[in-house]
């Protein structure tokens, strides 16, 4: 049985090599973020890593690690379901999933009228470049059917894994 625990399968050892790579990468950048090298992006440094980086007495090297992994799969698991709440409201709603795509449409006209040098970018690179948590506000169905969701189904109430 005790050989069992020391003796991990091609799988396992793949997911632990994984693991250590993440790690070492989240302390790569923290190092980078402590050195000066990288800069927050997020204005007045209010990331929970500039936080952490501000109270070295509480928050050592591997406890902001951790930290930021935990966050990370926790945002990532409540992400994942409010996503698929939304995307089942579309695909059985066709008149919400119209007037979304009528919103999203005026919206980029209205922008690229103001803006023309966003004209050749498809819908997908639109958003990336141009949508923003700003200029989202004015998508008001889109924000709507998104409230919507998680007032249905609100992710803190799942329930632990």
């Amino acid at each position: 049985m005790f050989g069992r625990l020391f003796n991990f399968s091609p799988f396992e050892k793949e997911v632990k090599d994984n693991c250590a790579r993440i790690v070492e990468k989240i302390r790569q950048y923290i190092r980078d973020r402590k050195s000066g090298k990288r800069k927050s992006s997020v204005s007045n440094n209010s990331d929970l890593l500039s936080l952490f980086l501000k109270d070295p007495d509480v928050f050592n090297e591997d406890s902001m690690i951790y930290e930021l992994i935990d966050l990370i799969v926790a945002g990532s698991l409540t992400s994942q379901y409010t996503n698929l709440v939304i995307l089942g409201h579309i695909a059985t709603d066709p008149e919400s999933r119209d007037k979304l795509r009528q919103e999203f449409s005026q919206f980029r006209t209205d922008y690229q009228q103001e803006h023309p040098e966003c004209k050749d970018l498809d819908n997908l690179s639109f958003i990336n470049k141009v949508l923003n948590g700003e200029n989202s506000q004015d998508l008001e169905w889109t924000n709507n059917v998104i409230m919507e969701a998680l007032r249905i189904n609100p992710p803190a109430a799942m329930g632990g894994n």
